[in-house]
């Protein structure tokens, strides 16, 4: 008899075993690696980023970019081509206009659905660029 109550309860508890393993399989998300990678990069470039092409190599057409106010490293310059992306996907670019005068013009941007091409809008043309590094102060990117 107490041989058949062992056996109930070691039942009991494979059974009870059993539906949780089946419950936690039936919920599991599955991960998207891709996705994960784009919105991260779509949160690394919401900010307002600075030309810092004195970083930039001269046998590269990379372009380097770093935060507005990067540890003040970035020394005065004429002009330095600057991009302010917002959440919404709008963006503000600096233009150096014939005059020499600096104004910032409207635009959008967007990811390639695989994150490693960005598109802004400048003057109605569509300009795209290869992200080769994006972390929090730095965006390394190359114009296609």
């Amino acid at each position: 008899m107490e041989e058949n109550f062992k056996l109930t309860v070691m039942t009991q508890k494979l059974i009870i075993l059993l539906v949780c393993v089946i419950f936690t399989v039936g919920c599991v998300h599955v991960f998207d690696p891709n996705e994960s990678d784009v919105n991260a990069r779509e949160a690394l470039i919401v900010k307002h980023w600075i030309n810092s092409y004195e970083e930039e190599s001269n046998d590269s057409r990379a372009q380097i970019f770093r935060p507005k106010g990067y540890r003040d490293k970035i020394p005065p310059s004429h002009f330095r081509k600057e991009y302010i992306f917002f959440a919404d996907c709008g963006c503000q670019w600096l233009r150096l206009a014939a005059n020499d005068a600096h104004d910032f013009r409207e635009g959008f941007w967007t990811l390639s659905a695989n994150g490693d091409t960005l598109r802004v809008s400048e003057d109605g043309r569509l300009v795209s660029f290869k992200i080769i590094e994006l972390i929090s102060d730095l965006l390394q990117m190359q114009r296609l």
